[in-house]
């Protein structure tokens, strides 16, 4: 899999600039190593794949945009932070917590106790 991610546009008056930034899953694997729970053995989904490329894609243009072509420094931060908490969100749903996985087996334990009294009235 391949995502890529790219920007075109007149930094000057009649002066272009294009660029492109191509990842793969030898940076998908990058990604999810440099996560503090990595676990190899734990299978991603292709949608949560492409999802991680994609936001790490879209921050690489954006820091090349505010150090290279002049891009407003506070909105590249802005997008930048918003990124990295989408991507901490994946990372999440793929390695969960000790406290993570405990909040969803209550909610799952709470959800069969309604459903089951619910059926039971």
């Amino acid at each position: 899999m391949q995502v890529r991610q790219g920007w075109s546009g007149e930094i000057r008056p009649s002066v272009w600039a294009k660029f492109d930034v191509e990842l793969d899953e030898e940076d998908l694997r990058r990604i999810l190593m440099a996560h503090p729970r990595y676990d190899a053995g734990v299978a991603v989904s292709l949608p949560v794949a492409y999802k991680l490329l994609e936001l790490e894609a879209e921050r690489l243009v954006t820091l090349k945009l505010a150090h290279r072509y002049g891009y407003d420094a506070e909105a590249a931060a802005e997008t930048i932070t918003k990124l990295g908490r989408e991507r901490g969100g994946l990372l999440t749903q793929i390695y969960p917590s000790a406290e993570d996985a405990a909040s969803a087996a209550v909610s799952v334990a709470v959800s069969a106790a309604v459903s089951t009294e619910g059926a039971a009235v």
